[in-house]
């Protein structure tokens, strides 16, 4: 996605005597010379006064400072420069205070994350040393670590799926209060774990990823049916090194060449599934898998409430040719 539009509203709101730039992970993949799926705003302007400049806008979140604007058929997130309240519950916090530049990125879960883009004047600010974490490939909470992931759960398993995902390496400390906060993970809603758990298998290196779910003990917390084995880890690489591969297989690899194909076709119908939120049920597995057949301990609920991201991962961990 190009920046056009983005770069429109930050003009816009620059018309109008407001700070605003682009910030977040479309910063970092530019910086990474990646393409960003879609690009965020961050602003001085308060959610009133960005409804009042933008003909078409939803308040998504206006009491946190996060407008969505319609601009040319596109929505992008517009946040208003803040500083957050106690956090009570590890998922949000009470309050917002509306501040600028800097503390907006303080605030923030990891220093790669923590970039502001001017495209005006075509300059970073970079307040968290991001820059130098993104050529060292490390992923660092800002700040203090265990506060970091004490305000909002969810940053422990996004940790994970940076480091798999963009091949990083999680700083000491960052990995360290992963670790001791594992099993916390649960204040975390099951529909935000589970988004975490699809993108750490299908945006690549899940066989990695996995492993680090392994490594800091939250695969035993979010999928505790689900044990690790070479055998899951071998099929996790397989299907990573077949999606990389464009090339025909050879005809020697024919066997494993159909072992893939099955995968990929069930991987397919369980990423549909998965994306069309519907519930699933173990009739609507495809027949090729061999499905873990134990429930989840008493008091996780992940078993019925994971159920579509057990067939994703079933997909990697259990095909079979019926040949």
């Amino acid at each position: 996605m190009k920046p056009d539009s983005a770069i429109e509203i930050i003009q816009k709101l620059r018309a109008a005597q407001f700070e605003a730039y682009l910030v977040g992970g479309c910063v970092r993949d530019m910086v990474m010379g990646l393409e960003p799926a879609d690009y965020d705003i961050a602003t001085s302007a308060h959610p009133e006064q960005i409804m009042k400049l933008f003909p078409r806008t939803e308040a998504i979140g206006a009491q946190f400072g996060v407008v969505l604007v319609i601009h040319h058929g596109h929505p992008f997130e517009v946040a208003t420069f803040r500083s957050d309240e106690a956090y009570v519950d590890g998922r949000r916090p009470t309050g917002v205070v509306f501040t600028d530049a800097k503390s907006d990125v303080l605030r923030r879960d990891f220093t790669i994350n923590g970039l502001l883009f001017d495209p005006i004047e075509r300059n970073i600010l970079d307040y968290v040393s991001g820059q130098q974490d993104i050529d060292a490939k490390i992923v660092r909470a800002i700040g203090d670590p265990a506060k970091r992931f004490e305000e909002d759960k969810l940053r422990i398993l996004r940790a994970i799926r940076f480091g798999a995902r963009l091949g990083y390496a999680i700083e000491p400390e960052t990995w360290k209060a992963v670790c001791a906060m594992a099993p916390q993970v649960h204040q975390v809603s099951v529909e935000r774990i589970q988004g975490e758990l699809v993108r750490i298998l299908t945006e690549g290196q899940a066989g990695h990823g996995f492993q680090l779910l392994q490594d800091s003990g939250l695969l035993q917390e979010v999928l505790p049916e689900v044990p690790w084995s070479t055998h899951l880890a071998k099929c996790l690489e397989l299907l990573e090194r077949e999606r990389e591969c464009d090339c025909p297989w050879h005809r020697s690899n024919h066997r494993r060449a159909r072992m893939v194909d099955k995968s990929k076709a069930s991987l397919g119908q369980a990423s549909k599934m998965v994306s069309g939120r519907s519930w699933i049920s173990p009739h609507n597995f495809p027949p090729n898998l061999l499905l873990p057949q134990r429930h989840s301990p008493a008091g996780k609920g992940s078993a019925g409430a994971y159920l579509d991201v057990k067939v994703l991962l079933a997909c990697t961990i259990g095909f079979r040719s019926r040949s």
